[in-house]
């Protein structure tokens, strides 16, 4: 290809561009323009009594709520039918406990702190008897002990 024609070429090529250019403005005017929608905007606190979480078929899922009784927190966790699966909540008195439920609905583990600020881990059969524990108990020697109980064993170790 000569200069010549490279020049009628390229020269083509931008007059058609501009051309291009002119006529999609005379087509396009008047049309809305495309925009991004914009950001939500970010609320710093959210103030609910309740607080749930549902799955795509409108089950719930998770509920963050307060207590009936005592307006103590509590957060639910949920399987498929709706049932609780762990319940972590405080006590009237502010104590925290966790609890994890079976499929068959019974409480199997439990995890709490007492008012003297001992702690206890509970293991549960399904039919609700103990089937181990620790715990932590103060001593009439004013030393701090943990008690591992599983069945009818019980050993004591110091702290």
């Amino acid at each position: 290809m000569t200069r010549k024609e490279r020049l009628f070429v390229t020269g083509l090529c931008v007059g058609a561009s501009f051309l291009g250019g002119f006529l999609a403005s005379i087509f396009f005017r008047g049309m809305a323009e495309a925009e991004a929608a914009p950001a939500p905007a970010v609320r710093e606190v959210v103030s609910a009594e309740q607080f749930r979480l549902m799955d795509k078929d409108g089950r719930p899922r998770a509920v963050l709520t307060t207590s009936r009784k005592s307006s103590a927190p509590m957060f639910f966790l949920m399987d498929e039918t709706g049932a609780p699966r762990l319940i972590m909540a405080l006590t009237g008195s502010g104590d925290p406990s966790m609890n994890f439920l079976s499929s068959a609905k019974k409480n199997v583990i439990a995890m709490s702190t007492k008012p003297d600020g001992t702690g206890a881990f509970l293991m549960l059969g399904q039919d609700k008897s103990k089937a181990g524990s620790w715990t932590i108990v103060k001593g009439s020697d004013g030393n701090w002990y943990t008690v591992l109980k599983a069945g009818l064993v019980e050993q004591t170790m110091e702290k």
